[in-house]
């Protein structure tokens, strides 16, 4: 068959290698940078093609390649994928594809930049603390929960999250303004279940 001629990708020592993954209508197809494997990965795609009558979005498809790899190599290739490259702006699915800093509490900033771009829209001392309530389960509460269906983050980086989140509850302002908020009560309790006394955040 032609896909024993893919070499694919091993993630760590004694794994099996991958070829190929899916989900929903997306497909992440690995191997050797070396035109004869491209070649292989074309003629597959191809015949997935003529079988099942679907045809890959190339204007939404990308490559990336190992930093080793000879630029020649590279034109090859690209001559038989014509598709950009994914670089560091590169989003999927509101993620971004390639996290390059050492540090993973600055690599995930950009989850802090979704909740600090919230903010403004909300006059949170205006708002009554069930109105803050139902924004910060509803609203704040969901972003960080989507990204950590894959992503483990650090305890520094959940308590900035906190942080934001406490101070929105408190008075309704950024976490970098100067004005301290005064805590009627321990969030560990506001947290708790409802059953138990807390609100459920």
């Amino acid at each position: 068959m032609v896909s024993n001629q893919l070499t694919g990708v091993s993630p760590g020592p004694n794994c099996p290698p991958i070829h190929s993954l899916m989900f929903a209508d997306d497909l992440l197809v690995c191997g050797q940078a070396t035109t004869q494997e491209a070649t292989t990965m074309s003629q597959l795609i191809q015949a997935f093609c003529n079988r099942s009558g679907q045809i890959p979005n190339w204007n939404k498809s990308g490559i990336i390649f190992n930093k080793g790899v000879d630029s020649n190599i590279k034109q090859a290739i690209k001559s038989i994928f014509p598709v950009p490259d994914i670089d560091n702006n590169t989003i999927h699915l509101g993620h971004p594809l390639i996290l390059l800093a050492k540090d993973r509490s600055t690599a995930y900033n950009f989850v802090i930049d979704k909740f600090k771009a919230k903010l403004p829209g909300y006059k949170a001392n205006k708002l009554s603390h069930a109105a803050r309530l139902t924004l910060i389960n509803s609203v704040f509460a969901s972003i960080p929960v989507y990204y950590m269906s894959n992503i483990l983050f650090p305890k520094k980086f959940l308590s900035k999250l906190t942080s934001i989140i406490r101070n929105f509850w408190w008075t309704g302002v950024r976490e970098e303004c100067n004005s301290k908020s005064l805590c009627l009560r321990a969030w560990k309790d506001i947290c708790s279940p409802k059953n138990e006394g807390g609100l459920g955040i």
